[in-house]
């Protein structure tokens, strides 16, 4: 039985963890811009998209570390160490500069960053990201498992009409009529 995907609007965050957000390629999604909207409605929230880059002048340790104070450290650094194992990240990218690594890679140090913050809203924008299809194919399975195993909310935004049809559960369709 084929499942048919309406266009709709959902508020944020989705019931359910995971949530792939499909928005049509003439659509002009402005995500980016969006950011200080979603600042405001949530407090804790990580935003993985356009001019979200590491610092260039700064190691991957060094971008990693920002922002954390030093009586949660320890905490912190134990749970990089954690979920860099968990991605299969090699402990030599913490001396690299960012310019060295690529978009996958360096998405994946992104996710490592906001579950070792913990935050209840990780926000991935892979339109601006420009990340492969294969890679992107083996993630999605990998993210619907951390949502529901972490209790947290990932919303994917894409404009690969596949990864609808694929995970249709997981799937909301905005098109011009709708915004975010």
């Amino acid at each position: 039985m084929e499942q048919q995907i309406d266009y709709c609007q959902h508020n944020f965050p989705p019931e359910q963890p995971f949530t792939l957000l499909y928005l049509e390629s003439s659509a002009k999604h402005g995500v980016e811009k969006k950011k200080k909207k979603l600042s405001d409605t949530f407090d804790n929230f990580y935003y993985i998209g356009h001019n979200n880059s590491l610092l260039p002048f700064l190691t991957i340790e060094e971008n990693m570390m920002l922002g954390v104070h030093k009586k949660e450290l320890t905490g912190y650094q134990q749970k990089l160490k954690q979920w860099g194992h968990y991605f299969k990240l090699k402990s030599t990218l913490s001396s690299l500069r960012p310019d060295s690594i690529t978009a996958e890679t360096c998405m994946l140090i992104h996710l490592v960053r906001a579950f070792s913050l913990e935050r209840e809203l990780v926000f991935i924008d892979e339109i601006a990201l420009g990340l492969s299809h294969d890679f992107v194919d083996t993630l999605i399975p990998t993210l619907i498992n951390l949502a529901h195993d972490q209790q947290l909310s990932i919303i994917f935004v894409t404009n690969r009409m596949e990864l609808i049809e694929k995970y249709p559960q997981q799937g909301i369709i905005l098109d011009d009529k709708h915004s975010l």
